[in-house]
Parts: C-alpha cells; structure tokens; sequence
C-alpha cells in the first residue's frame, strides 16, 4: 500500500470573509502559551511605560502598593528603584492627615513602617503597631528579647559629662506588657549609648550626645503626631464601617419589606410598634439579600409576623374590654396572652388572621385565668386538703382563702423599702400583686406568670396580728371574712399605744386594714397586740370629723380616701395605663395636655383601681370630739 502524505493545513474562510485557522498548533506556541499561564495573566504588567504605571499606582494607598510589590521580583525591583519614590510620596498623600515623612526615613522606609504588619526581627504577622521610637516593628516575642528594663545592671555605671543628662534623654523608653507593664529601652539603642559614654570625655564626644538628644526629641515628636493620627483614622474608619453597614441594613429591611409585602402582609408590618420589626435579629442584619438567604428565612420571617399581628389583635381586644370594666380586678396584658387557649392561637402558625374566637371569648378567658390563679392561692393556704376529686374539700379550700386571717406576701415585698400596705395582702387583691400579674402598663413582656414560688400564706400573721382585731369585734378569726370586715368599716385605737400615752390631746384612729399596717410599725408591740373597737357613735364621728393630712385640710373618710393615690384615668385604659394618683392628681392630669384633643372632659373621668383595697386610711382627732 503506498504510504498516504501528512495532511496538509489549510486556511479555512467563513462565509464573512473572515480568516479560521484549524485547532492544531506548532509546538512552539503550545510551549509559549503555557509559559504566559504559568506566569499569570498580569505578568507583562512591570514592563508597562512608566507613566502608565505612575497613573495606576498614583491612586492606591499604601499597604496597597506594598502588596503589590511582594508578589514578584519583577515588581520589587520596579518599586524600590529610586525613580518610583515619587509614587510612594503620592500615595501617601492619599492616606488623609497622615503625617509627613522624617528626615532619617526615605518614602518606602516610611510607609514600610507605617503600613508593613510584619516583624522586622522575625518576619512573622503581628497585630502590634511600629515602634517609633526604633524605627521598627516587632512582635510580642521578639520584643520580650530586645527590651531592656531601664533598672538594668548597665544603666548603674554609665558617667555623662553632664549632670542633668539621663538615659532617657538619649534613647527612648517604651511601656511594655512585662510583669506589671515595665518600662523598658531598646537592646540595640542601649549598647549605642553605653558605646558613646565611654569614650573620652573630649568636645567630639559632648556634640555626639548632644546630636544624639536632638534626635531623640525629633523622634517622639514625630511619635506623638502620628499618634494622634492613628486614633483620628480608628475613629473615621469606625465610623465609615457604622454607616455602610446602616446602608446595608436599611437595604437588607425595605428589600424583606417588598417581599413580605408580596405575600401580602404589608398591613401586618404598618401595624407593628415602632422599631419591632426593624430590631428582628433577622431583619436587623448588614448581609444582603440574596435569593438563598431569602429561601432560609422567609417561612420564620412569615410565622412571625403572623403572629405578631394576632398578639396585636388580642392585645387591642383585652385593652377594649378593660376600659369597659375598669373596676375588675384583670390580669396584666402578657399574662392574658399566656393564658393557654390564647397562646395556642397565637402560636398555631396555620391560624391566620386572628379568628373570632380570640376576639369574642375575652371574658371566657379572664374567668379561666381568674379561677386558675385562685386555685393556686387556695393550694397555698391550705396544703393539706386534696380538692383535685373532692368538692367538699374544694369549698373549704376556697372558704379559707376568703378568711380576714389568711394573708399572703412575697419575697419581694419582705423589704423595708416595700409600703406597709402590700407587706401582707388579703384575696382577692393579692392576684394584682407584679408577682403574680404584669402591670398593665408593661409593654416589654416581663411578666412573673404567676410565680407561686414567691408567695408565701403568712400563717403567723394571721393568729398574731390579725386575729386580736377580729376579737376586738368580738368575731372569731376562724369564720369571719375580709368582705365582712370593710362592710363592718368599724374604727380601732391601738390598746398599747393608748395606755403609753393617756393623756394626749389626740389619738389615732384606725380602720381595720390600717391597724393591721399599725401593728408592724408600732413601737409598743413587744407587749402584744391589743386594740378596742369604737362605739358606732363615737365611728360615725369620727368618719365624719374633720383633721389634717399633712398641710391639707379635709372633712370625712370621702375626702382622706381621695387623698390616697389609689385612682385611675379613664382615659388612659385604651393605651392599657393604670398608673395610681390621687383624686386631685387624676384630675389634673385628665385637664392636663395629655388628653387636649379629647373634648367635654369633665375632670370626673375617674375609677378606683381594683388592686388597692378600701380603707387604706387613718384619721388623727381630739379625744375630746369622740368623747374618750
């Protein structure tokens, strides 16, 4: 078979006219092709006109031209050759306020120095800034070894011709984080002046160390200034990463914004308090949005705004049933919402929006909390009896809790500073206590829940101090109620007190809850607790006598009950306030500028707050007009 001759190569012309050469290549141009790969695409950069050059490098910063210079030999070389000193100094024109450079520095030197993180000794990163002082940077080994301690051996025999020169004067001294941060001179700078110094004493000598001091003031000057530069542009450089991560959350919140809003839940998000939304750990973040970080975190984002707005739904439905029944002892906002039935629509994700049922069943619920809450205070005072399948036991549970003997405190409230009157509480108003509601006001959801652990049935209360006032009506403090007392509204003067004092001119007279405050304060109760009951004569004038509450003059338990700061605005309830004043002070907030755009107001719009029991007052008058 003859042998076929190797194919020719031809040139192939498109139909454009326009010239295609075949896939195959000459050896040659294989090899110079992967020559220009291995060196990298910008390896013919370095042999660019110099002025092309110059109008690149003019425009990076410092640290950004000494990376460039560390990536080939090529490049150093270019850098470091004397013609280029001239980019050096505009690039450190471009770091704004940096310092000029010294005069022992050239360009590179300089911004080496200033912008270079490694260790001039072992050539390792480090975090610390340059020594000024040498000339240098170094790491925290290598300046644990060329540190001298200035109480060193060879500062002990160093004679200067001068009397008023030390070695500080000559060389510097840094602070350096040794045992207890010692002040330390550089090795290399020490060994110079001990060099110096012992010369001969000649004129040579003295100008020596005279050059030697100038330079060391230029140089600390020099330190100082930049300094004073280095914190300016920690500062600018905080501040100008503050700003461009607000940019970048302002862009991450609308874009989350305009999604949301695509799922229809533009409304939700106008509805929310101020800054709820905008504080979200995942809305509140400086990462852009992409599509990714999107898919991972729309169904959370959704879930929770959902349910935001039916918290908003159920908060706005307590608040309106509130300031409809203002004297109905209720339970704290996030305690309604904790309620079981409530938080089960609240966190059901497949519930939206909020149904009727969270809106029409306000009432429903408060009477389960009410009844929940006041199993647990009759389990507390009376621990023995199991009413869990008995009733009757269940009744006498519920019996006890009414008693005027049964009172409660809690740990918080066993404190000096705590007023007298919420020391020891009787039912009902101890469901109002912070411990076992939030305030009404709250808004932070900090609510106790019902801490039971804080609560304590004061049974020694109860016997000691409780139980004579009740055998001063001649009741028995094992079937008389707190109710049956403020009904009764007698009036009491404290036995010790009285017997201590006879002959005064006025006494005190109490009702029974402020007899009880009475007791824990009186000066006289190491002899017991003993009282007599008013005649019902010797009441009534008393509750319609007149006497002074500090500089106010009043007449009647009406007015000394307006001068406790028991009352709340009306006004208020639709924001959930319940703040206490006085009737006076309740008053002049109602015609203050807090309800300027309400009209017809009256002065009158007024409630006593249903935690504050009645009676919280005491009245100093003559014995003479009560006859005793």
């Amino acid at each position: 078979m003859p042998r076929e001759n190797p194919r020719r190569k031809v040139r192939k012309t498109h139909h454009n006219g326009r010239v295609k050469f075949d896939a195959s290549k000459s050896s040659a141009a294989i090899t110079a092709a992967q020559r220009l790969a291995r060196k990298g695409g910008l390896s013919l950069l370095p042999t660019l006109a110099i002025d092309i050059l110059f109008e690149i490098f003019i425009n990076f910063q410092p640290k950004d031209l000494i990376n460039i210079m560390y990536t080939s030999r090529e490049f150093r070389t270019l850098l470091v050759s004397p013609n280029f000193t001239v980019i050096w100094k505009a690039v450190r024109l471009n770091v704004v306020g940096f310092p000029e450079c010294p005069a022992d520095l050239s360009e590179i030197q300089y911004a080496k120095l200033a912008f270079d993180s490694h260790c001039y000794r072992c050539g390792e990163r480090t975090s610390n800034g340059p020594q000024w002082e040498v000339r240098a940077r170094f790491c925290d080994k290598c300046l644990g070894v060329v540190l001298i301690p200035i109480t060193a051996e060879r500062y002990r025999n160093i004679t200067f011709p001068c009397d008023d020169l030390a070695p500080a004067d000559l060389i510097a001294i840094i602070r350096f984080k040794l045992p207890n941060y010692t002040l330390c001179h550089f090795e290399r700078q020490a060994n110079e002046l001990a060099i110096l110094v012992s010369s001969s004493n000649d004129q040579s000598m003295q100008l020596s160390i005279a050059g030697a001091k100038h330079r060391v003031d230029i140089i600390r000057e020099h330190a100082e200034r930049f300094g004073v530069w280095e914190v300016e542009a920690r500062n600018r450089d905080q501040q100008h990463l503050v700003q461009m991560k607000a940019q970048m959350t302002l862009k991450r919140r609308e874009d989350i914004r305009l999604r949301l809003a695509a799922h229809g839940l533009g409304t939700a998000i106008s509805n929310l308090p101020a800054g709820v939304f905008e504080n979200h750990r995942l809305v509140n973040s400086a990462t852009p949005l992409t599509d990714r970080i999107w898919n991972n975190i729309n169904l959370s984002l959704v879930e929770w705004i959902q349910e935001q707005d039916k918290t908003r739904v159920a908060r706005s439905s307590f608040v309106r049933y509130m300031s409809k029944h203002p004297d109905v002892l209720l339970p704290g906002i996030q305690e309604f919402l904790n309620i079981g039935e409530v938080e089960a629509i609240l966190k059901n994700p497949k519930i939206y929006p909020a149904p009727r049922k969270l809106t029409d069943n306000v009432p429903t619920f408060i009477e389960k909390w009410r009844r929940k809450v006041t199993l647990k205070l009759a389990d507390k005072a009376t621990p023995g009896l199991d009413a869990k399948t008995d009733i009757s036991s269940k009744n006498a549970k519920l019996a006890k809790l009414d008693l005027a003997t049964t009172v409660f405190s809690f740990a918080c409230t066993r404190r000096w500073r705590t007023p007298p009157h919420l020391k020891y509480m009787h039912y009902p108003w101890v469901m109002a206590h912070s411990c076992i509601i939030e305030n009404a006001s709250t808004q932070k959801g900090t609510s106790k829940l019902c801490q039971c652990k804080e609560l304590r049935h004061e049974v020694k209360i109860g016997k000691t101090v409780i139980a004579p006032i009740l055998e001063a009506c001649n009741l028995s403090p094992t079937t008389t109620t707190s109710a049956h007392m403020d009904t009764l509204n007698a009036r009491f003067i404290c036995s010790n007190c009285d017997t201590h004092d006879p002959a005064g001119a006025f006494v005190t007279v109490y009702t029974w809850r402020t007899a009880i405050v009475h007791a824990l304060i009186c000066n006289n109760k190491k002899q017991g607790y003993s009282w007599k009951k008013l005649s019902d004569h010797a009441a009534d004038r008393v509750k319609s006598s007149a006497s002074n509450v500090g500089f106010t003059y009043i007449a009647g338990d009406g007015q000394r009950d307006a001068m406790v700061p028991q009352w709340g605005c009306k006004l208020c309830l639709d924001r959930g306030n319940t703040r206490a004043h006085t009737v006076n002070g309740v008053r002049s907030h109602i015609l203050s500028e807090v309800h300027a755009g309400i009209e017809g107001r009256t002065g009158e719009e007024f409630y006593r707050l249903p935690r504050y029991p009645p009676g919280m007052f005491d009245t100093v008058i003559s014995r003479h007009h009560i006859g005793i």
